[in-house]
């Protein structure tokens, strides 16, 4: 009765939270409705970084202090955290439907399920690496390592587009897709690759190096022009034309947080400074990462703005509707794969008709915050989840042991 009881009341309080949450992030952006779509991004981009840190953290969280209140009922872990997933799912609708309300509910639902699937099962494979890797080196740990080197590759050349397709999630490109990237990819005299259509509402595009794919979303295709599809595309068609030597050094980037599996060993090793040695480590390779992408989405809006077609400033227009479309902010800041928006636009030769945005609000209070509440949550919580887990094998492995050996004696 209590482990129901339990899944119940993880759900509710996940799905209070993060609606009350969100809605308290949202005032400021509900307030603005009047300013110009930049301002409202940049009001907006708070809640929606802070709402999506939430989201994932949360459960776990939640988890942890179960497993503290409640440590006479193990092993359930897991199951309250996906409980918790699922009402932050339910609590973080709202939010959704305020900025974007042309999405039906089970449409988004199935966008985030899938978007989460997959993020369980790239992250999920370096957490059950992590977690199971002894404390000392051996074959056991080879064996985890190369199980998720293995994983990654199958992810980086194509099995992740293998299972999207499989889900329904990526669709052949209709035939008015399928013209705009052939008539694109002639005009630029790079060849013709393959077009998906993604199932979702939002304004997005993207390529995909290792299988020579691009895909659109169905609310990009559906809000815009075939000129601004067009100019879209060859931005992600310059992506498809980077060097060979560019396309291996991205798939070596889905290593960089790989690392982090070694975590209990480096710890056992050498402390503290294990610890941090590592943290160090995997931060610098992603901002070395982050500024390597930057450069090639720099590469790619000159190739664009060149290739834009008969329209002058053709590329620039589809920019600004992209960002306006999905309420991301003309200016971030800081360093990320893609230069601000009002940067790609003086850059492409169009002078912005808005002064430049503030950037706003900083979140990484919020990230440090949350990341060393997750990195002390998941240290406690090893020692327990090893204990449970050897109790486990126990069990089954002399099953007159547990629980069955003092009915024996009665």
């Amino acid at each position: 009765m209590m482990v129901p009881l339990l899944l119940v009341v993880h759900f509710a309080l996940a799905a209070a939270l993060i609606y009350g949450l969100d809605w308290l992030a949202l005032r400021p952006w509900r307030r603005a409705k009047d300013s110009h779509w930049t301002e409202r991004a940049r009001l907006l981009w708070p809640a929606r970084v802070n709402g999506n840190l939430w989201f994932y953290a949360l459960p776990f969280f939640l988890a942890a202090a179960q497993s503290f209140l409640f440590p006479e009922i193990p092993g359930v872990y897991l199951l309250t955290a996906l409980a918790g997933f699922a009402g932050g799912i339910l609590g973080s609708w709202p939010l959704t439907q305020a900025m974007f309300p042309q999405w039906r509910f089970f449409d988004w639902l199935l966008a985030l399920v899938v978007g989460l699937a997959l993020r369980f099962l790239s992250f999920g494979v370096l957490i059950a690496a992590g977690v199971r890797m002894p404390a000392h080196l051996g074959w056991t740990a080879v064996a985890l390592t190369a199980g998720a080197v293995a994983v990654n590759l199958w992810f980086v050349y194509g099995g992740l587009m293998r299972l999207l397709v499989a889900w329904r999630f990526f669709k052949p490109a209709p035939p008015r897709l399928a013209a705009i990237v052939r008539d694109t990819a002639e005009r630029m005299q790079v060849p013709v690759p393959a077009a998906l259509l993604m199932r979702s509402q939002s304004a997005n595009a993207f390529a995909v190096l290792t299988s020579r794919t691009v895909a659109f979303t169905e609310g990009a295709l559906a809000a815009f022009t075939d000129e601004e599809v067009s100019a879209v595309c060859a931005h992600e068609l310059a992506h498809l034309s980077e060097p060979p030597s560019v396309v291996r050094a991205r798939v070596l980037t889905a290593f960089t947080t790989l690392p982090l599996i070694f975590l209990r060993p480096a710890i056992e090793a050498w402390g503290f400074f294990g610890f941090l040695s590592l943290g160090v480590g995997v931060y610098v390779s992603r901002m070395v990462v982050r500024d390597f992408a930057n450069r090639m989405e720099k590469r790619a809006d000159a190739m664009a703005k060149e290739h834009e077609g008969e329209s002058a400033g053709a590329y620039a227009r589809a920019l600004e509707r992209l960002y306006q479309f999905n309420h991301a902010p003309a200016v971030i800041g800081g360093r990320r794969t893609h230069p601000d928006l009002y940067d790609r636009l003086v850059a492409a030769g169009v002078t912005p008709d808005f002064p430049k945005p503030l950037a706003p609000e900083s979140s990484t209070g919020t990230y440090w915050i949350l990341g060393i509440l997750m990195i002390m949550t998941v240290i406690t919580l090893l020692p327990r989840i090893d204990e449970e887990m050897d109790l486990w094998k126990a069990n089954h492995r002399h099953p007159h042991v547990a629980g069955g050996g003092m009915r024996e004696q009665k």
